[in-house]
């Protein structure tokens, strides 16, 4: 290995033209100096730079260490500022998160990146147990799920409670699960969770599994969901946010049973090393903004 010490005194020597001026950069001797550029020269057993008096010229072989030199005490700066990197408005912030509440914080994040534009917030919409997965192998720094955390390498913090719906087309009342079995189920990838928490309180005698569902239709495209139900293609369940913030909200029937538990929301993000200050400034921000809009559905 060169050492890092002898490369950068030769590329401050360089930059400096002046063996005095580089000493006092670097708070050497001007022998220090020429000894650093003789221990280099002797370890590459290449000639450097060619003295003539008080000046010197570097050579055509001096001229590739310089680059190579250079690059290194770039690459060494960039590393120091990277791990030393505490400012909580700048960096990359990689979030995952179900479409619900995905849907609902959106709009908040991108308020935040205007507010912020050297805070680079990376935004993935996947299934729950995707996100959990896609935190513990490190692709993201923050998810939020709806599942029980099992594993010891997470952490979880509470973020908001939401309903489970029964969402059905407008002007189409649910009589009986025999009656929804002919309407078709509209499927996404959280879907047969969900029903697995509504419809058996709604029909526990006629409801089984999520098994025994008719599916009508599927999109994994949370977004969309809603338009499908609005199109009169079957009924689904779905989180309270994602319903409302559908643009067809006035062409759906809710169902919202008080018997069915809310979901709760929670964060979670790897316990192994200290949580990033700008990971957390994006937390405690979105806890605000949910705070704050929740007592605006209340009122």
């Amino acid at each position: 290995m060169i050492n890092s010490e002898w490369l950068k005194t030769f590329s401050i020597l360089a930059d400096t033209e002046n063996f005095r001026k580089a000493a006092n950069i670097l708070h050497m001797t001007q022998p220090g100096v020429s000894q650093h550029i003789l221990k280099l020269e002797q370890h590459l057993n290449q000639t450097l730079i060619i003295r003539d008096g008080k000046s010197f010229e570097i050579t055509p072989k001096g001229l590739e260490v310089l680059l190579y030199a250079r690059d290194l005490l770039k690459n060494e700066q960039l590393l120091k500022e990277r791990i030393s990197d505490v400012d909580p408005y700048r960096g990359i912030c990689r979030l995952s998160m179900p479409g619900g509440a995905g849907n609902l914080i959106y709009p908040w994040l991108l308020d935040l990146q205007v507010k912020f534009p050297q805070l680079k917030i990376h935004i993935e919409f996947n299934p729950t147990k995707m996100v959990e997965s896609r935190v513990l192998s490190n692709e993201c720094d923050i998810g939020l799920v709806t599942h029980e955390i099992n594993s010891s390498l997470c952490d979880s913090e509470p973020f908001l409670a939401e309903k489970l719906w029964l969402v059905l087309p407008k002007g189409v009342e649910p009589t009986s699960f025999e009656q929804l079995q002919k309407i078709g189920f509209i499927d996404h990838p959280d879907g047969k969770k969900m029903a697995e928490k509504v419809l058996p309180y709604l029909f526990p005698k006629e409801y089984s599994t999520a098994d025994s569902l008719c599916v009508s239709s599927y999109t994994n495209s949370a977004p969309k969901i809603c338009h499908h139900v609005a199109e009169g293609l079957g009924y689904t369940v779905l989180d309270e946010f994602m319903v409302r913030l559908s643009p067809v909200f006035d062409k759906l029937n809710i169902v919202n049973s008080e018997n069915v538990s809310s979901d709760e929301i929670n964060f979670i993000y790897k316990n192994q090393w200290p949580l990033h200050p700008r990971n957390r400034y994006v937390m405690d921000y979105l806890a605000e903004r949910v705070k704050l809009y929740s007592n605006n559905l209340r009122t």
